[in-house]
């Protein structure tokens, strides 16, 4: 959890003490409003954008399990890893991660290479 008071960042118990100007460039603080409620939607945006980013590649990477199955020719291997992905895309395309159309076309794409596996 990261709490912003008068640009100290308390993260894990570890205190860090930066400029304003250096939260600013490096992209973590913008124009750090007044407001009690704008401060704490900006600390929920900075977690909202952490879980995502964890989300796409949790994504890229049941990918990329499923195409190593396929290269090593083994069909049986590739359907187990192909299941365990789809399910992961849909939930992730359910909740606006990604795209449902985008996820129809990773399955889709994805199945045709299994089907013309030999």
């Amino acid at each position: 959890m990261l709490i912003f008071i008068k640009y100290i960042i308390y993260y894990n118990t570890y205190i860090h003490s930066y400029s304003k100007n250096f939260l600013i460039k490096i992209g973590i603080l913008r124009n750090m409003a007044n407001i009690k409620s704008s401060k704490k939607r900006v600390l929920k945006s900075i977690q909202q954008k952490k879980n995502n980013t964890s989300y796409r590649t949790m994504i890229k990477t049941f990918i990329k399990k499923v195409k190593k199955t396929i290269l090593d020719n083994n069909k049986t291997q590739s359907l187990i890893a192909f299941h365990k992905m789809q399910s992961i895309v849909d939930k992730q395309a359910h909740k606006g991660l990604i795209h449902k159309n985008k996820a129809a076309r990773i399955k889709s794409r994805i199945y045709a290479k299994i089907n013309n596996m030999i």
